[in-house]
C-alpha cells in the first residue's frame, strides 16, 4: 500500500460511514478480518467487521464522521476521527437495549488498521471511550474507584 492508496482508503471509509453503507464498509475488509473495539464483542469476517456499525447507524441516523487526522507506516494505518448524531432509535448494545433519549452526542476515537498486500483490512482496532458515549446519553455511569 502507498500513501496515495491510503488516502484513497481513508476517502472511501469516509464516505461509506457517512452514507450509513454497510455493504461499502464491508468491501475495505478482508474476507477473514478481524475488528475489535470497547462496544462490541470481536467481530470476524468481513460481514461481521462491517456489521458492528449497524446498531449505532440505526440509533443515530443523522450520524456523521469526521476524519481529522490519519498516518500511514507499511501495511498500517491510523486514523483519528469524531462521530456525531442524536440519538433517536433503540441502541442494541452487548449489554442491553437503550431506549432513545433525544440527545446529542459527540464521540472522539482513533482506529488502526492492519492491511493485506491487496490493500484490504485483515485487523481493525478501534479506540474510544463508551463511558463518555454512555453520559452523553444521559445513562448512569459507574466509575472504577
Amino acid at each position: 500500500m502507498t500513501q496515495k492508496d491510503f488516502d484513497k482508503f481513508v476517502a472511501r471509509l469516509g464516505e461509506a460511514l457517512n452514507r450509513h453503507d454497510l455493504k461499502g464498509l464491508a468491501a475495505l475488509y478482508a474476507e477473514g478480518a478481524v475488528r475489535i473495539g470497547p462496544a462490541w464483542s470481536e467481530a470476524r469476517g468481513r460481514e461481521a467487521a462491517a456489521n458492528t456499525r449497524d446498531p449505532l447507524f440505526r440509533a443515530f441516523p443523522n450520524l456523521s464522521v469526521k476524519v481529522h487526522r490519519y498516518f500511514w507506516a507499511g501495511d498500517f494505518g491510523f486514523v483519528e476521527w469524531t462521530w456525531a448524531g442524536t440519538h433517536t432509535s433503540l441502541y442494541e448494545t452487548p449489554q442491553g437495549t437503550i431506549a432513545p433519549t433525544g440527545k446529542r452526542v459527540e464521540l472522539s476515537g482513533v482506529s488502526i488498521f492492519e492491511f493485506d498486500r491487496y490493500g484490504y483490512i485483515v485487523k481493525e482496532q478501534a479506540y474510544f471511550d463508551v463511558m463518555t458515549m454512555m453520559s452523553q446519553m444521559g445513562q448512569q455511569v459507574a466509575r472504577a474507584a
